[in-house]
C-alpha cells in the first residue's frame, strides 16, 4: 500500500497578472474563484464542530470508527505557527501491492514518456456540481498526470499508474502547488517560473538523474516563462561483440545500455493573436538554453498559445511537431475544444458510447472555438547551425533519430456531466523512442 500527501492550503494567493491566453474570461474568473473557494475552506475550518470540546470530538471519532467496523483513515490537522496554513494528510491507495510501482516504472529502454497539462489554477469548472470539491479536483488532476486509467498503448481502463518520466505543468496556483497533488514520492521539481497566468513547473521522476538549467538571467529583457532541465535517459547501446547461441549458425549482439542527456523544457508562451511576435521571440530564446552543443537533443512542451499560421516559422527552424510526427490524428488535434462535438465517452456510465459533449469550463460564458495551443516540439542544437549555415539534416542529427510512438490528449473526457471537464485545456501525453538517438 502506498500513501500520498494531499495538502489543502488556506493561504490567500497573491494577486497575479492573469492576462488570459485568448481565453478572455480567464483572468478575473480564475482569480475570483480561487479566492471564493479559499474563503469557503476557511469558513469550513471555523465551522461549529471545530469549536466542540475535545472529549466530544474524540467521542465523535469513536462512534464513526465503531459504525464503520474498521479504521479507514485519520485526518491530522496541523496549523502553522501563524495559523495561516492547515495540512490535511489523507492516505491514498494507488496499488494493491508494492510491485505495482515497479511495473509502472518498468518502461522500455529508450522510451521517454512526457505529460503536459495546463491545470487552470487547479480551479474546478463552473459546470461542476456543488458536490465537486477542491479535493476531488486535485485527485482527478493527479490521476490524469500519472496516467492511472491509461494503458501503455494509449487505450483506457488500466488500474496501474504509468508514472511518466516528465510532467510539465502550466498555470499552477503557486511555485509549490504541485505538492498538493501528493507527487513528492515519485517526482522532483526542477523549479517554477511565473507566466502571464500562474506558474510554469517541471517535474522529473526521482529515479532519473536530472538538474535544472537556467532559462532567463536577470537583465532588461523580460524572463521567458519556462523551466528547463537536463535529464539522463537510459537508451540501448551495442558494444559490437557477438555471442553464439545454441544454434551455432545464429549469433546475436550483446545489448548494453548507456545514458543520453536530453534538455527538456515546460513553457507557457505569450497569449492572444497579437502576441505572435512575442511568442516567437520567447521560443527562439528558449531554443538557445543549455550548452551550445549541436548534438544535444531538446524537447520543448507546454501551452504555446500558437496558432496554425505560426507553424511554418517554427518548423523552418528545424523543429519537429510531435503531433504531426505521430500522424496528425484529427481526433488528437485540439487541446482547446469548447465547441459542442461528438466524442466517445468512457468516463460517464458503464459503457463507452458516442455522445455530444461541450467543455463549458466557464459556464454559459465559455466562448466556443478550437485551437491547438498545447504542443510538443523536438529539436537539437543543430537548429542554430541550420539557420546560420543552411545545413540540411542528413539523418545524422539526433532530431532525425527520435520516433514519436504515441501522441494522445488527456483530461479530454467529461467528468460528472457532459459539460464538466478538468480544465479549459486538454493535456498531452507523448511517448518518444530515443533508441536511435545515441
Amino acid at each position: 500500500t502506498m500513501r500520498q500527501r494531499i495538502r489543502s492550503m488556506s493561504q490567500q494567493p497573491q494577486p497575479q497578472d492573469d492576462g488570459g491566453d485568448d481565453k478572455e474570461t480567464r483572468g478575473l474568473i480564475i482569480q475570483n474563484r480561487m479566492n471564493l473557494e479559499l474563503d469557503d475552506a476557511s469558513r469550513q475550518r471555523s465551522a461549529p464542530w471545530s469549536q466542540l470540546p475535545s472529549i466530544q470530538l474524540l467521542l465523535g471519532f469513536a462512534i464513526l470508527l465503531v459504525a464503520s467496523g474498521c479504521s479507514l483513515f485519520f485526518l491530522f490537522l496541523h496549523g502553522s505557527s501563524q495559523g495561516s496554513t492547515t495540512m490535511v494528510e489523507v492516505p491514498i491507495v494507488l496499488s494493491s501491492n508494492d510491485t505495482t510501482t515497479t511495473a509502472a516504472t518498468a518502461t522500455a529502454v529508450g522510451l521517454l514518456r512526457i505529460v503536459s497539462f495546463n491545470v487552470a489554477g487547479g480551479v474546478p469548472s463552473q459546470s461542476a456540481p456543488p458536490s465537486w470539491q477542491r479535493q476531488d479536483q486535485l485527485e482527478a488532476i493527479r490521476s490524469e498526470l500519472l496516467l492511472v486509467h491509461q494503458k501503455s498503448d494509449g487505450s483506457s481502463s488500466s488500474s496501474i499508474p504509468l508514472l511518466p518520466h516528465v510532467i510539465a505543468l502550466q498555470e499552477c496556483e503557486s511555485p509549490t502547488w504541485w505538492k498538493t497533488l501528493g507527487l513528492e514520492d515519485w517526482y522532483q521539481s526542477m523549479g517554477s517560473a511565473p507566466s502571464h497566468a500562474g506558474y510554469v513547473t517541471l517535474l522529473i521522476r526521482t529515479d532519473l538523474t536530472a538538474h535544472s538549467v537556467t532559462v532567463s538571467t536577470p537583465g532588461k529583457r523580460r524572463p521567458v516563462p519556462a523551466v528547463a532541465a537536463m535529464v539522463n535517459v537510459t537508451v540501448p547501446a551495442f558494444n559490437g561483440s557477438t555471442e553464439t547461441t545454441t544454434n551455432a549458425a545464429e549469433t546475436t549482439k550483446i545489448t548494453t545500455t548507456t545514458t543520453l542527456p536530453v534538455l527538456i523544457a515546460s513553457m507557457h508562451l505569450e497569449p492572444f493573436q497579437s502576441g505572435s511576435a512575442r511568442r516567437q521571440e520567447q521560443f527562439e530564446r528558449l531554443s538557445q538554453v543549455g550548452p551550445a552543443d549541436a548534438s544535444l537533443l531538446r524537447i520543448i512542451i507546454g501551452d504555446t498559445n500558437m496558432r496554425d499560421s505560426e507553424d511554418q516559422t517554427t518548423e523552418q527552424q528545424g523543429w519537429r511537431d510531435a503531433w504531426k510526427e505521430a500522424g496528425a490524428d484529427a481526433s488528437q488535434r485540439y487541446s482547446w475544444n469548447t465547441q459542442a462535438h461528438r466524442q466517445n465517452v468512457s468516463s460517464i456510465g458503464s459503457e463507452d458510447k458516442m455522445v455530444t459533449v461541450q467543455n463549458l469550463y466557464y459556464g454559459s460564458d465559455t466562448r466556443a472555438y478550437t485551437n491547438r495551443y498545447d504542443r510538443c516540439y523536438i529539436g537539437s542544437g543543430w537548429q542554430q547551425q541550420q539557420q546560420q549555415q543552411g545545413e540540411e539534416n542528413d539523418g545524422n542529427h539526433p532530431t532525425a533519430a527520435v520516433d514519436v510512438t504515441l501522441f494522445r490528449l488527456i483530461a479530454n473526457q467529461p467528468l460528472t456531466n457532459l459539460n464538466h471537464f478538468l480544465s479549459d485545456h486538454f493535456g498531452l501525453w507523448v511517448d518518444l523512442d530515443l533508441s536511435r538517438a545515441i
